[in-house]
């Protein structure tokens, strides 16, 4: 479970993230999700979009950076097509299944 604090950094980046992208589909996952992590535990982040281009990441990094340059954790931006994330059903597939698991939305 997310303590406040990230609850609030991943609330702030979806907000910006929506800005460029209204439909976008904002997940944080991983260690600081699950409530399991380290001090040093990055706060890991899925966006789903519509549709992906490298540029597409390139903002979600900027967006991140812009949310953490000043403040812990480090935020992880991932970025992928919603078609990519229905269709990888792979149960071997680890990314999506955790995501799928262990997310939560914001």
């Amino acid at each position: 479970m997310l303590n406040p604090h990230d609850q609030a950094m991943v609330r702030e980046f979806a907000e910006r993230v929506r800005k460029d992208y209204p439909t976008a589909d904002v997940i944080a996952f991983g260690s600081r999700a699950r409530g399991d992590h380290h001090e040093d535990s990055d706060l890991v982040v899925c966006v789903l979009l519509e549709q992906h281009q490298t540029a597409d990441a390139d903002r979600s990094f900027e967006l991140a950076w812009e949310v953490c340059c000043c403040r812990h954790p480090l935020m992880t931006t991932i970025v992928m097509s919603k078609a990519r994330f229905e269709i990888e059903r792979n149960p071997a597939y680890f990314l999506i299944r955790n995501i799928k698991s262990e997310g939560i939305p914001a």
